[in-house]
């Protein structure tokens, strides 16, 4: 009985270390973009991946965006709104999703950051300057809403390309 217990022990031990060490995989730069709206900056963005190469269905996956301006949280999910309204995205969970925003995100203050990263089973992770805001675990979440920026029908086709690493701003 302590042997098979003393294995099965063992056996969970690796697979905590392996899930560990997946998790920790430094993710490398797919590409950057800034958006600058005439003569007002807006915003920096960075797509990372494991590998540095853009592929819409790796996971994990990272979008940092790092602010310029100050922005209410409000504007920014009634923003994510429109971009999936004008992209035609309409999901049955999307007021739910816009709702569970209103609870993660802060309002924005220049140089702030916020990030969203996409693990293996697309779940959703928010971050705020490094800091863990919350999750959203319905995988569809995750494609649309890193749609507003990859998607060949986002509103930034210039800001994508450079994202995708097919061009630099």
């Amino acid at each position: 009985m302590i042997k098979n217990g003393c294995c099965a022990l063992f056996t969970l031990f690796l697979l905590i270390s392996s899930v560990a060490v997946q998790a920790k995989l430094p993710l490398q730069l797919v590409g950057e973009a800034r958006l600058q709206i005439m003569f007002w900056p807006i915003y920096e963005s960075r797509l990372l991946n494991a590998d540095g190469v853009y592929n819409p269905h790796a996971r994990p996956v990272r979008l940092e965006i790092t602010y310029l301006r100050d922005f209410k949280a409000q504007a920014l999910i009634d923003r994510t709104s429109k971009e999936w309204g004008e992209q035609g995205v309409t999901h049955p969970s999307e007021a739910a999703w816009l709702e569970q925003l209103q609870t993660l995100w802060p309002d924005i203050a220049a140089d702030d950051e916020l990030a969203i990263e996409i693990d293996t089973l697309n779940h959703s992770t928010f971050y705020f300057n490094g800091r863990r805001l919350g999750k959203i675990q319905d995988p569809a979440f995750g494609n649309l809403f890193l749609g507003i920026w990859l998607s060949p029908s986002t509103s930034q086709p210039d800001q994508r390309l450079a994202l995708i690493g097919s061009e630099t701003n």
